[in-house]
Order: C-alpha cells, then structure tokens, then sequence
C-alpha cells in the first residue's frame, strides 16, 4: 500500500498523522518530499526506511516508490507544487498511490484549502474513492458543524470523510515531544511508574515519573483514537 498525504495548506498535521497513525501501523519506507533540511529524527523510531527527496528528482522518487512495497509519502510545503506538476507531466505515476490522504482541521482557510486541493487531485486523473479527508484537532461533539462544508462536499463527489477519520484535539503529543518520546514507545512501556513514583517521594525526580505515568494513561486513550483512523483509512484498499 502507498499513500501520499498532502495539503495545499500547512499546520495540518501531516507529519503527526504520517508517523503517529500511519507509521505506528505500517512501519515500511517514508518518503519525506521536501527541500528544507528538516532531517529524519521524527520517522526513524517508526519507519524501517527513510528517504528525503526533492519533488523535482523525478527518477529517484519513482525508484523509491516502485521498489517498496508499503509506502507513505509526506510531500512538504515548499514541494507541493512540483510534486502535482510531476503528477501532472508522467502518465500512470498517480497510479502508484492507493490512497491520498488529506489532513485538516475545523478552520475555515484550511478547509478551502483542502477543497482546492481535492479539485486538484481530481483535475489530475485521482478517482474520487481514492481520496480520504482526516479531520484534525476536531471536537466530536461539534463535528458536524465544525466540517459541514465538507460532510457535504464528500458526499457529492465521492471522496471519503466521516467521524470515524477524526482526530480530537490533544495536547498529549506536544508533551511527548518534550520527553523525547513516540506514542508508541509511551503506550508500550512496561515501566511500574506508580512504584517510582512511591520511590521518589519527596525528591524533584518524582515529577518526572508523575509525568511519565500520566503520559501513559492518556497516550492509550490517544492510540485506540489513532487506531481506528487508521483502520479507516486503510479499510476497502
């Protein structure tokens, strides 16, 4: 399976969906498309594989995306041109990706940004089942609301969004972030914290523990909801 995740808008949590929900589950290659040097450190813990490539590299992305088998291609901002206009000039290089995946929250700038970029991939040639919208930071009790626009928009052209591809908002990753830590490596972790927590009582270090601990307990919460976007995404492919 091969998935690109892309956005004409930014700070929709691609890289969050693309190692958290996506790499989490696959492991296989990641194909980070972009210019700047933003360097490996957040998909080496979840990725067997990591490239970094410039969409305008045409031979090496075809070569990465032809020798591996389960594929997820995060494609940058400053890349997000080049990379449709190779869509664009290769005849059947679309037809290496299952799935398009487009992250993006409740703002109203991003949610037409995501419209430009679904009528984007359809100009292209992308059949509309192949397109999956994954709403980010949501709220489920306001959900409706909040994405009306484009509850309605998916159903008059065919492209898959529902409550079951949405992320409530968290503050949990950013905490991870600050300890070093994936979701993965937190949910996992067989460490008696409580113990530790008994053990430090009294000392500095018992605030870590304290955070670790709760870390852990939210973190679960967090990968059931990463699990079943996950699942729906990849559910029919």
């Amino acid at each position: 399976m091969k998935i690109a995740i892309i956005n004409n808008s930014g700070n929709v949590g691609k890289t969050t969906i693309a190692r958290e929900v996506l790499g989490t589950n696959m492991q296989g290659t990641m194909i980070e498309v972009e210019t700047h040097n933003t360097g490996n450190q957040k998909y080496e813990k979840v990725f067997n594989k990591y490239y970094r490539i410039n969409a305008t590299d045409i031979e090496e992305l075809y070569t990465r995306l032809v020798e591996n088998d389960e594929v997820v291609v995060d494609i940058g901002a400053s890349n997000i041109l080049d990379f449709l206009r190779q869509l664009e000039n290769f005849a059947g290089l679309e037809s290496l990706f299952d799935i398009f995946l487009i992250p993006t929250t409740k703002d109203t700038k991003q949610i037409q940004d995501t419209l430009k970029t679904i009528q984007i991939l359809l100009q292209i040639g992308i059949n509309p089942s192949q397109i999956i919208v994954i709403a980010n930071r949501a709220t489920p009790s306001s959900f409706e609301k909040d994405f009306e626009i484009l509850i309605n928009a998916s159903k008059k052209i065919g492209f898959k969004f529902n409550k079951n591809l949405m992320i409530r908002e968290t503050s949990l990753l950013k905490d991870l972030e600050l300890l070093g830590k994936t979701l993965s490596e937190v949910v996992n972790d067989d460490t008696d914290y409580r113990k530790k927590i008994i053990e430090t009582k009294g000392t500095p270090e018992q605030a870590k523990w304290v955070k670790m601990d709760l870390a852990k307990m939210a973190g679960k919460k967090v990968y059931e909801d990463f699990k079943r976007v996950y699942e729906n995404i990849v559910e029919g492919v």
